[in-house]
């Protein structure tokens, strides 16, 4: 069974991708295949998005990402990067390619946003890495145009080392010539080195009679990249289809091609587990609930010690019991412990918070740790409000920023 594994959507590929990912998924259903999945260019924007779709109709999604990779973030170069190709095998790839999008534009931004190689060592686990297309980790050519036969298995060998059994070699199934070039060297070195192949269609558009409307899309941009569209060929295949357009390689080598997109199929089972709680955890020297106990000890200190009166104590104290009591028991002091840290963190950088909103302000420990300025005794606000046994959903704990202090 054949996998459509590098597709890109206009929801992520908005520069050069005219493909609806409703449209994707229904294609692929229409083709008979039993899932795909989505590379878009430097973005995850569509992922969650066609996985909801997936599951709807009954369809296998895999998490990609063809991120543009260099050899060092810190050099500035406006066409130093190639293209790469990762999937998600599990939860913690999923994370990881969140990772690595999310550095590529905080720390890798040039004209693209990039990765190098030192990074993606560090998010490796639970990926699987593909070479992408022409103009990816294998698209090395001398002077002439010709490709440097040298320097690709240098970097394949690179790839092997670096990746093991979780790195492929991409066979493109577009027929410009330098790419058919390209795939009959790449067979020859894969086959006298053992490394895996899959055939991949590299889809911009839908169908084959998509192309123009497509090229239409990409003059818009007037890019380096123009004449990689040069042929009609950039659309969801079918099987019979990645046959024909690679029939000037041995048949035995397209089955395995064919053969290794099941492979990577069967080892990516990612999970989005919706509807649930996903905070990360806090950790605490001696407990959550002893560590809440001691910023509410400070806050007492600074909001009820000279400002409430001493015969008004003991309601407060009633009340911090019953909360201490019910927010455990519901599981929102690990909750409560990120918002106060990420507040903490905003404060010293000069940010100013308003004085909570929501249900929230009728938390008395919510008051002491200084996440809400309100203070829910003086005022009457209930607490099961915001906590209570019963509730099925966690409560929004929302604190809107004022606007940046002055210096």
């Amino acid at each position: 069974m054949y996998w459509q594994l590098h597709n890109h959507s206009s929801k992520g590929s908005i520069r050069d991708s005219i493909s609806d990912v409703e449209a994707i998924a229904k294609r692929i259903k229409d083709l008979g295949q039993l899932g795909y999945a989505l590379t878009d260019h430097g973005s995850t924007s569509a992922l969650l998005t066609s996985y909801k779709i997936c599951k709807k109709l009954g369809l296998k999604f895999i998490f990609g990402l063809e991120g543009y990779i260099t050899s060092d973030i810190r050099i500035k170069e406006r066409n130093d990067y190639r293209h790469i190709c990762l999937w998600a095998k599990d939860l913690t790839g999923y994370r990881n390619l969140m990772k690595l999008a999310t550095r590529s534009y905080r720390e890798g931004f040039y004209y693209k946003p990039r990765i190098d190689w030192k990074m993606l060592r560090e998010h490796k686990e639970g990926l699987i890495i593909g070479s992408a297309c022409m103009g990816g980790l294998l698209g090395i050519q001398n002077e002439d145009g010709s490709w440097n036969e040298q320097e690709i298995w240098h970097e394949i060998d690179r790839c092997v080392n670096d990746f093991g059994n979780d790195f492929y070699v991409e066979i493109h199934t577009n027929q410009i010539p330098e790419q058919i070039a390209l795939n009959k060297l790449l067979y020859e070195i894969c086959s006298k080195q053992n490394v895996p192949c899959i055939a991949t269609c590299d889809a911009h558009y839908i169908n084959k009679e998509d192309a123009w409307v497509h090229r239409y899309w990409n003059g818009i941009d007037d890019n380096d990249e123009q004449g990689y569209y040069q042929t009609d060929d950039f659309y969801l295949h079918s099987e019979d289809e990645v046959r024909q357009a690679l029939s000037y390689l041995p048949a035995e080598f397209v089955d395995e091609c064919i053969s290794n997109t099941q492979i990577i199929a069967d080892r990516c089972n990612v999970e989005i587990p919706f509807g649930e709680d996903n905070f990360p955890y806090f950790p605490t020297p001696n407990g959550q609930l002893e560590y809440v106990k001691e910023i509410c000890r400070q806050g007492w200190r600074d909001k009820i010690i000279g400002k409430v009166p001493k015969s008004e104590w003991q309601v407060y104290v009633d009340r911090l019991n019953e909360e201490f009591e019910t927010l455990e028991k519901a599981n929102y002091l690990n909750m409560m412990l990120i918002v106060w840290e990420y507040m903490c963190w905003g404060q010293k950088q000069g940010i100013r918070f308003g004085v909570g909103r929501g249900s929230v302000g009728g938390s008395l420990v919510a008051y002491l740790m200084d996440i809400t300025k309100v203070d829910p005794i003086k005022h009457k606000l209930y607490f099961s409000r915001f906590c209570n046994l019963e509730r099925v959903t966690t409560a929004d704990m929302e604190q809107c920023p004022l606007r940046w202090k002055r210096r």
